[in-house]
């Protein structure tokens, strides 16, 4: 049904997204829908999207087992970081990230390139299903995963100087000390704008994301609220933060209405989104798989238009025979003995 659904109707302007994990989760969807009685928001055009990534997301690592399990296409980026920094770090990401090598687990320099490697892998997450971001923005070493966003950054090179990290913020910066980050390390121009989490502007494209910028940028203190400033005048309306929720998210809507108060027009508060939730209460049964869906369903409803495709794959889907569109099928004709209009 959710097939022939995303790739057998067409999507229009006045849309309803619905998650569902069994018969009754989807029934309490439609009723929730059909009580609207055609009343839905209508979108006036498809979100501006901003991703924002943090440094904060050891419990990401946790929680990402589910997502390496279900998602062939986060399994596909995370075996790759474990084939790669098989020699970087001799040692295998996977143990460390789902608790399988407890002696590497806690040792710091895994920690950066495990939270780097499950951030780019929910990037092709999102990429997968047509979302890509508009402008993207890191905190501390989150800028790395933002820099891969925005093409800056190869995955591989990406790697490299996450698993640097303590090198980078030991540099000496008066110097512009940069030689943490080794000369095979290349850089290129980034292909969706880029907010400066450490000044809370926009990148300049003037300004070379080199290893000088890096080396400043690992020593910076975060700057946040000005990264909230900046994207919210730049006219984003949807924030997809790319990891667990609750860690950005109040802080986001904490800091936008000041924004709005400081504009002439006000700017519109934004959906503000996660790619996967926290199970409630410790429990450990939530899918992450239906939280990334209900991400989706948001960003449906707001307007974007999505790859459904993606949201299948590894799967095998074909279209059965659903009901069409509900017409009204009322009828206007002409009354019998209508006289006739005079030209």
């Amino acid at each position: 049904m959710a097939w022939t659904a995303a790739v057998g109707r067409s999507h229009l302007s006045h849309r309803a997204g619905i998650a569902y994990d069994d018969e009754q989760s989807l029934r309490n969807g439609l009723m929730s829908v059909a009580s609207t009685n055609g009343r839905l928001p209508l979108p006036e055009i498809a979100p501006k999207v901003a991703f924002v990534f943090n440094a904060e997301e050891t419990l990401g690592l946790e929680m990402g087992g589910e997502l390496y399990r279900s998602e062939p296409v986060v399994r596909a980026v995370l075996d790759r970081c474990d084939e790669l920094l098989q020699g970087e770090l001799g040692g295998s990401l996977l143990d460390v990230m789902f608790g399988r090598s407890s002696n590497l687990s806690d040792s710091e320099v895994w920690r950066s390139p495990a939270v780097f490697a499950l951030q780019c892998a929910q990037v092709a997450l999102w990429e997968s299903v047509g979302v890509s971001p508009d402008v993207v923005f890191g905190i501390n070493t989150g800028e790395l995963a933002a820099a891969y966003a925005a093409g800056v950054l190869k995955l591989e090179d990406g790697l490299v100087l996450a698993a640097r990290c303590t090198e980078l913020m030991d540099g000496n910066l008066d110097n512009g000390n940069a030689q943490a980050i080794p000369e095979e390390v290349s850089f290129a121009p980034p292909s969706t704008h880029v907010v400066s989490g450490a000044t809370g502007l926009q990148v300049s494209p003037e300004i070379s994301m080199d290893a000088a910028y890096w080396a400043r940028q690992a020593r910076s203190p975060a700057a946040l609220g000005k990264c909230v400033t900046t994207i919210a005048k730049m006219g984003v309306t949807a924030v997809v933060e790319v990891g667990p929720d609750m860690l950005l998210k109040s802080k986001i809507l904490a800091d936008w209405p000041k924004v709005a108060q400081q504009t002439t027009n006000g700017i519109q508060v934004p959906i503000v989104l996660a790619s996967f939730k926290r199970p409630r209460n410790g429990s450990t049964d939530e899918s992450m798989g239906s939280s990334f869906s209900q991400s989706v369903a948001r960003l449906y409803e707001a307007g974007l238009n999505l790859n459904f495709s993606g949201l299948f794959a590894g799967e095998k889907r074909s279209r059965i025979s659903l009901p069409s569109y509900p017409f009204q099928r009322e009828h206007y004709w002409f009354k019998t003995g209508a006289s006739p209009v005079s030209q």
